[in-house]
């Protein structure tokens, strides 16, 4: 659940190289495609990706060096997901409180069995000045719906203009820190960002 404070909306949302995936759909479910940044030099340690919503398990897909294909579900169950205003913050103002939401974790399973590592779409570029932080990961959404605001947090704005298609969508986080003055921005968009990579995060 998204949290009013700074670590834990990167965390959750939740990626300075080219960001690449695509989509599909046919009769019944819808292909992403998507490319682990040097995906071959995890092949020894990885051999399956697991999707998930929090409450289900979408598949397990294989990890091909890092050339990803997932087939998910057209439809998700309302059983399996929220409602807008249980995931977002409540002084954000939502379109469509009928539209039931959840995010996607993708991890990748460990050949060996014993456990499996996240990876998300992750971007960091930095200078003297300004630092850059970002990461995005897949939505599915029931019904269209925007969730739209500011919300201060700490020493900055956090702008949301998520605009939710029905379906799967890509939400990107991403953070301007002003390394002098100690402040920042941060938003959150549906609208396509550069910059992002999919890559474990414990080994970006």
């Amino acid at each position: 659940m998204l949290k009013l404070k700074k670590i834990s909306v990167i965390c959750l949302l939740a990626s300075v190289l080219l960001f690449c995936f695509s989509c599909k759909k046919t009769d019944d479910v819808v292909k992403i495609s998507i490319k682990v940044e040097n995906g071959d030099l995890y092949s020894q340690y990885f051999d399956k990706v697991e999707a998930m919503t929090q409450k289900k398990s979408l598949g397990i897909f294989p990890y091909n060096n890092g050339n990803i294909t997932l087939e998910l579900p057209l439809i998700i169950e309302e059983e399996y997901l929220f409602c807008a205003n249980e995931l977002f913050p409540p002084d954000l103002q939502i379109s469509n409180a009928n539209a039931k939401i959840d995010m996607l974790a993708l991890a990748l399973c460990e050949k060996d069995g014993n456990g499996q590592i996240e990876i998300r779409n992750l971007k960091f570029e930095e200078d003297d000045e300004y630092e850059c932080e970002g990461s995005a990961m897949f939505y599915y959404s029931n019904e269209n719906c925007n969730i739209t605001g500011i919300i201060v947090i700490d020493n900055g704005d956090y702008i949301f203009n998520i605009k939710l298609k029905t379906g799967y969508n890509l939400v990107y986080m991403f953070e301007i820190k002003n390394n002098i003055t100690g402040k920042y921005e941060a938003t959150v968009t549906t609208e396509k960002q550069d910059g992002f990579k999919w890559c474990p995060i414990y080994y970006h």
